[in-house]
């Protein structure tokens, strides 16, 4: 049955807009250095490589490129992440005016996104108890600075309220650093999020037990 899909990569690079062309080369380089054992091809329509059970996908849009490290990988990397366009699995890159000027595509970052996605996340998962869908990855205990500052702050109930994956996915996030002052950045901005109600990962969160209204 005929079809005008782009059926290849290099077929969906070369139907994009002109400007973004040079963008779009770009990722696909910098993926296929990160990951050259990945396995190249189209999936829904956008350009997609899948390595075992992970997958990571590039395209654009008008006057930006993205990249679609899925749900997990926005929350993983939303902290380097901030500044750019975001939404659930999505992380949108803005086109500059010369589309030969690629400095403000953060590309070392889309590499480690890549790196992730289709080596690190799946032996994650696999490593989550069996039948357990969408268990956390690694279940993290909570250390004591921890529980003092949510108990300072009257926030320990907030905490609780949030869904599981966002509880071991923030003690994840404020206890990997090395630097005590990133650790330090993180847990602030755990408990400036949960003051607010409606906030995760910097991103607007409207699940049980969220406020309905921003706090200014």
């Amino acid at each position: 049955m005929p079809t005008d899909k782009p059926l290849t990569v290099d077929e969906y690079i070369a139907a994009a807009p002109a400007e973004a062309q040079p963008a779009l080369e770009a990722l696909r380089a910098t993926v296929r250095a990160a990951v050259p054992e990945a396995e190249e091809g189209m999936g829904w329509d956008i350009a997609t490589y899948a390595l075992g059970r992970g997958r990571f996908h590039f395209g654009y849009g008008k006057g930006f490129v993205s990249v679609y490290p899925g749900a997990d990988g926005i929350v993983r990397f939303a902290d380097e992440l901030a500044g750019f366009s975001m939404s659930k699995g999505t992380a949108r890159f803005p086109l500059a005016d010369d589309p030969r000027d690629l400095h403000g595509l953060p590309l070392d970052l889309v590499a480690r996104m890549a790196q992730w996605c289709l080596r690190e996340e799946p032996a994650e998962r696999a490593a989550a108890p069996h039948g357990e869908k969408g268990a956390p990855r690694q279940r993290r205990p909570m250390p004591d600075y921890v529980r003092e500052a949510l108990e300072a702050a009257s926030l320990m109930d907030a905490y609780l309220a949030r869904p599981p994956y966002q509880r071991n996915d923030y003690l994840g996030w404020i206890t990997r650093p090395k630097r005590e002052a990133t650790r330090r950045a993180h847990l602030t901005q755990m408990l400036d999020e949960l003051a607010r109600g409606d906030v995760y990962m910097k991103m607007p969160w409207h699940g049980p037990g969220a406020r309905t209204e921003s706090v200014g």
